[in-house]
């Protein structure tokens, strides 16, 4: 079975990742102005960098 998991032990990054509080802060901004629109996006791009960055294929 194929699956992602966590790079850390701890499910976590090992300190706050700059990245993922950039998209956080940019949705809360969006999220301020009513802009629904930006707020989903940055819900996505920070998924994407979440699963690109954070998490690793196992099994096969």
């Amino acid at each position: 079975m194929t699956g992602l998991e966590p790079v850390s032990a701890s499910g976590r990054p090992p300190a706050p990742c700059p990245e993922c509080t950039r998209w956080r802060a940019e949705r809360a901004r969006a999220r301020a102005a009513g802009d629904r629109t930006r707020a989903a996006d940055c819900v996505v791009l920070l998924r994407r960098h979440q699963a690109a960055v954070h998490l690793r294929v196992v099994g096969r």
